[in-house]
This record gives C-alpha cells, structure tokens and sequence, in this order.
C-alpha cells in the first residue's frame, strides 16, 4: 500500500469537507443515494487473488451514468474518514478511478494475506449519488517455511546513479532493501543494519528494479537486501559490494587519451600522453584490469572479458565507455 498512501498523502490539500450521510458497508445491489432515491447501482463480481494482484468486475446498471472505483483496507479507510471528517462515497469519488460501462481492472503492489475492500459509488444522470457498493478479496498468502533468501543485482550508470535488480525466493513472504555506503556499515555493523531493515516502511514481495539518484562518485557501497518467511523468520541478509565510477567520463574528443577498436573482441588499444596507469571496471565499479604503463599507448587483451559494457580509467582521473564483444 505504499503508493496509495502516497497518492493519499499529496491530495489531501485538494480535498473538501463534505456533510456525513448514512453509508451502507454491505453488498447491496439496490442502491439509493443519500436522500433515499432508488437509482444507479454497480455490480461487483469476477474477484480473484494472487499474492499480490487483485481483479474485479464492474457492472453498471441502467440508471448509472458513471462510477468510481478503489481499492483499501477497512481500517485504512476509517482512518481517513475520522482523519479527513469526511465521508467515504466523497474520499472513494476524491482518489478513485472514475469510469463509465463495464470494466474488469486489477490492482498491483497489494500485500500478502491481507483481506481488502473494493468501493464502488454509482452516480445517477442527475449527478446524485447512488448508495455505496462494496465487496471483500482477500490476497494469498505468501512465501513458505524455508529460508528467505533474496538475490540481488546492481548496475553502476553513471557516477551518481545506479539500478539495482532484487528477487526473493519461493519461500520469501516479504522482504526489504536499499544501499548503504560501505564506510557507514563498518561503523554500524551487521547489527546496526539489521535494525534499519526492520524498522523501515516499504515492503516488497516480487521482482522489483529500482534507479537510485545522488550517490556519491567513485565511493564503495554495498547493496543490502533481507527478507522472512511464512512464520516471520528472517533470513540472512544479502550485500553486494560495488563502488561508483569517477565524476570525470566526458566526450572522446575532449579527453587527452584514445581507445580503439571499440566495440572490442580480442583486443584494445589505448593510446594517450604520459600514461601512468590503466584501469578497466565492470559494470559494478569491480576493476577487472590495473596496469602500470610507461609511454604512450598500451596493448590489453580482452579474450578473457565477459562480453559487456566496461569503464577505462587512465591515470586515476579520466574515464570512457569501453564495449567488448
């Protein structure tokens, strides 16, 4: 529910104080509108579940010239309304999707094993609402007895950016992760780590990528990743080690080294003023070569590199883009 409470949290300034009017809380077919008159109605049928998703279909009838539609909790949304003072067919018409006809629609990002509540409000040709609609799913359960253990990818893009690719195991119900500078985690420790997992707020349950923005250049972190299982046992925690490129990749034209051919297959040559030392990286900021040189130019074979993108680093400051084929 993450995003629906982020969604929630940037409209509450654009939401207006409504007065309160009886609601109904059960599936009720015959709808009527606050002052009692008999109109639009929605049918809610079709509901399945996966661990994750839930799906509906709504049917209007004859009198419903629109409606609107969300998903939530019971106590999320009776938080709302005593938070707001305002009643639930004006919150489900303020963040719900408005439609017209019949639709099947499924909500993603939903948590495991969670009972949740589909709202319906009909709106007549008059623009009077109908009575409110609502049905009841479920999600499944997630994960199982076995350990969690959650596999984890990260791909340096630039100085400051990186994407990290996470999958949790068949036995994962719910797991967390983020990136932490390796300098901070030696000064916290493994415990220090385990309670900034536990203690945050975003969880997750499938396969999920991620571009993170404003890292330092040329700093090593780790990835972190940590899930639990069925019973709520907590498997070990998964670090991944990588460190970002310099702040100094720039045009070819405007760097005082050259490499060639490039895209490489067997070789590469770079060639430059004064080299000192040469350095290839791979994609996670690992240095996979670290030569010495003396002169202008160098000969690095390439046979033995995974085909790939890798990062040149001449003389510890200036760096370019190398492909190997």
């Amino acid at each position: 529910m993450k995003k629906f409470f982020t969604f929630i949290l940037a409209t509450l300034l654009s939401i207006n104080v409504f007065a309160q009017c009886p609601l109904s809380t059960a599936v009720d077919f015959t709808a009527t509108d606050c002052t009692g008159t008999a109109g639009a109605s929605v049918e809610i049928s079709d509901i399945t579940t996966t661990n994750t998703t839930v799906t509906a279909t709504f049917t209007p009838n004859e009198d419903c010239a629109s409606y609107y539609y969300m998903i939530g909790t019971e106590a999320e949304m009776a938080m709302w309304v005593q938070m707001m003072q305002t009643p639930l067919e004006q919150l489900v018409m303020q963040w719900g999707i408005q439609t017209t006809g019949v639709v099947t629609y499924t909500w993603t990002d939903q948590a495991p094993g969670t009972e949740y509540t589909i709202y319906v409000v009909p709106v007549n040709a008059d623009e009077t609402l109908g009575e409110l609609v609502t049905a009841t799913a479920t999600t499944t359960a997630a994960g199982g007895p076995g350990v969690s253990e959650i596999e984890m990818t990260v791909e340096v893009l630039s100085p400051t950016e990186v994407k990290t690719y996470t999958t949790p195991n068949d036995q994962t119900a719910e797991y967390h992760y983020g990136l932490i500078e390796k300098a901070y985690y030696e000064e916290i420790g493994e415990e220090g780590l385990i309670q900034i997992i536990q203690e945050d707020m975003y969880p997750y349950y499938e396969y999920n990528e991620w571009i993170w923005l404003d890292l330092s250049p040329e700093t090593e972190y780790y990835g972190f990743a940590r899930g639990f299982n069925a019973n709520g046992e907590w498997g070990t925690i998964t670090l991944v080690p990588f460190t970002t490129m310099p702040d100094a990749i720039g045009d070819v034209n405007a760097l005082s080294f050259n490499i060639f051919p490039n895209p490489a297959n067997d070789f590469v040559k770079i060639e430059g003023n004064d080299l000192k030392t040469v350095e290839i990286f791979n994609m996670t900021g690992q240095a996979v070569v670290k030569q010495d040189v003396s002169g202008n130019e160098l000969t690095i074979s390439t046979e033995n590199l995974e085909s790939g993108v890798y990062f040149v680093k001449v003389n510890g400051t200036m760096t370019q883009k190398l492909v190997v084929r």
